[in-house]
């Protein structure tokens, strides 16, 4: 009598990979890719997302940038590799955003889980205006990016917008703001300048 016995490979870890694109080409097979971005996941202990698992990465943490060159190339040309994920609950942060697009709002969040051929695979479980999208590798992200520029520190230049406020003794006080970016129906009020009696709160609509 001959006995078998046979053993089936579970991985430990597995290998991620993120691919920066302009939000109007998610869905194309081949998109051409973003530069100058740079992610950190962090991956937490259990699925309410409250604790950090310290023991990943750095202190739970792993961090990679495309960084441009003297030459005006870059390091990674759109494409984030993170390696040796194990089984968990991870969240994705862009840390930095390319230029002339707006940062990646919300908290994108996957686990890593086993599937029916015990494969380590990712599943999307948080994605926030569905600027996310994973490969049929079940491995690759595709993140979407929503063009727009960013607003400048105050005093920076720019398109302005001024307006007028009454205060609580009946004066009123201007105010001007460093720059607009109405396209985008963002409106950065910087540089506000309070007249006596104007009062903390302000509201106002478009």
């Amino acid at each position: 009598m001959e006995f078998y016995v046979y053993n089936i490979y579970k991985p430990v870890q597995t290998d991620i990979t993120l691919k920066k694109v302009d939000k109007a080409n998610l869905n194309d097979s081949d998109p051409d890719l973003l530069k100058g971005a740079s992610f950190t996941v962090t991956k937490y202990s259990d699925q309410n997302f409250q604790g950090i698992d310290s023991t990943w990465g750095t202190s739970g943490t792993m961090t990679v940038s495309d960084d441009e060159k003297e030459d005006g190339t870059y390091t990674l040309n759109g494409v984030f590799e993170f390696q040796g994920l194990p089984a968990g609950y991870y969240q994705i942060e862009e840390t930095r955003f390319p230029d002339g697009y707006i940062k990646l709002s919300g908290n994108p969040r996957f686990k890593v889980e086993e599937n029916a051929s015990h494969e380590l695979v990712v599943t999307l479980i948080n994605n926030p205006d569905n600027l996310l999208r994973l490969e049929d590798d079940k491995l690759t992200i595709i993140v979407g990016n929503t063009p727009g520029a960013a607003l400048p520190n105050t005093g920076g230049a720019g398109h302005g917008l001024r307006s007028r406020f009454q205060s609580a003794t009946g004066t009123a006080a201007n105010s001007w703001s460093g720059r607009t970016a109405l396209e985008e129906t963002e409106i950065d009020l910087t540089q506000l300048k309070r007249e006596a009696g104007l009062r903390n709160g302000i509201s106002f609509s478009l």
